[in-house]
Order: structure tokens, then C-alpha cells, then sequence
């Protein structure tokens, strides 16, 4: 619609449909997530998610390339939202459920604010605190057979004051974690008990 801000995009794992996350898609703060079928010649427009003021910013698919999911922070409610992508490329969202991590503040709330999926059944959440100096954890998640989000518990991991933002993403093979942020990029090991390693130094910006 006129008006609307393209604000992410991403390709399902098997390059059929393209997601495109809307800003102001039918009014202020009405955001949604349009969804496009790729051809030879280009994409064409399939549907769109039904409105939701968190929507928007790019979304994570899962390894089977069953279920999206996404953050958003509107206000003081921050939330993290899922879709199940039908056959046809379209999004049905669902609650994934989940629980946000105790951070090392006990007294601070943490906003989820970047997310990479592995690939292979697990998926990684940064959240910053909302105080003026934020500390910043990263949690892992099993994604379960019906979507929901099983935290790990013994995988929260303090990375400290960095910055607001921290960017992560997962190599292809899904073991090795990049934390991003103002700080520089930390890189992690992922265990095979879903449990993060630091590995070497913070590599400077």
C-alpha cells in the first residue's frame, strides 16, 4: 500500500517465496508481513499476514523450513512471535511459546532483539536490558517438532555491556555462533549440549 516501508527480507530455505516485513502496511503502526512466490522472471504477491503492531522485522525459519519467527518491542511489550508456513508459502502465526532468560540484572527487563536460527533445531535470541548502560545475554532455544520453544537453560550467556543492538548469525554448518555489536564480533562454539563456548578474542571493529 502507499505509504508502507519494506523494513526486512527473507527467502524461505527453499528459495520459493520470498518475505517481505511491512511498516504502516494498512496505517500508523499497523505492520504485517507480505509473502511473494518466486518465478523465473521475478516474485509475485501471494498474501500478506493478517496486522500486528511487533511485525515487521526480518524473521528466522526454522531448519525444516516449517516455522518463522520474529521480535518485536512496542512500548514496554516485547514479544517473540511465530508463524507456520503453509504449502503454499503463506504464514498462519501461532504462540511459540518460550521463556525469557533471568539476565544477570535482576531488576532490569530484557527486550529480545536479534535472533538467527541454526539451521538444524535450534535457534539463538540476544536481549538487551532497557537501562541506560545495557547488559546483554544470549540464550539458545530447541525448536520442537510442533514449533514451541523449549529454552535451554544452561546456555544463557552474559556478553556484557556492548550496546543496545547485538546482531547474531549462525555459520552454515550451524555450529559456531557470531555475536556482533559496537563492541566488535565475539565468536562462539555451539555444544552439542546447546551450551556456548567463547572462542578466542572479540575482533575489533
Amino acid at each position: 500500500p502507499q505509504g508502507s516501508l519494506v523494513s526486512s527480507l527473507v527467502l524461505d530455505r527453499s528459495n520459493s517465496t520470498l518475505y517481505g516485513g511491512e511498516l504502516e502496511f494498512d496505517g500508523a503502526d499497523d505492520n504485517a508481513y507480505a509473502a511473494f512466490g518466486t518465478t523465473s522472471t521475478g516474485v509475485a504477491f501471494a498474501g500478506n499476514t493478517a496486522i500486528n503492531v511487533d511485525d515487521g522485522n526480518r524473521l528466522e525459519i526454522s531448519g525444516n523450513n516449517a516455522f518463522l519467527y520474529g521480535s518485536g518491542c512496542y512500548f514496554a511489550d516485547w514479544d517473540i512471535f511465530g508463524f507456520v508456513r503453509g504449502s503454499n508459502g503463506l504464514l498462519t502465526s501461532f504462540d511459540p511459546g518460550g521463556t525469557y532468560p533471568v539476565g544477570p540484572d535482576p531488576e532490569a527487563t530484557y527486550c529480545p532483539i536479534s535472533l538467527s536460527s541454526s539451521g538444524h533445531g535450534t535457534i539463538a535470541i540476544s536481549y538487551s536490558s532497557i537501562d541506560a548502560s545495557p547488559d546483554v545475554i544470549v540464550s539458545i532455544y530447541t525448536i520442537l517438532g510442533n514449533g514451541k520453544l523449549e529454552q535451554v537453560a544452561t546456555s544463557i550467556k552474559d556478553v556484557g555491556n556492548l550496546a543496545s543492538y547485538v546482531a547474531l548469525r549462525f555459520d552454515p554448518s550451524g555450529n559456531y555462533l557470531a555475536v556482533g555489536s559496537k563492541g566488535g564480533i565475539q565468536p562462539f562454539r555451539l555444544n552439542a549440549n546447546k551450551t556456548l563456548t567463547k572462542l578466542g578474542k572479540t575482533v575489533g571493529t
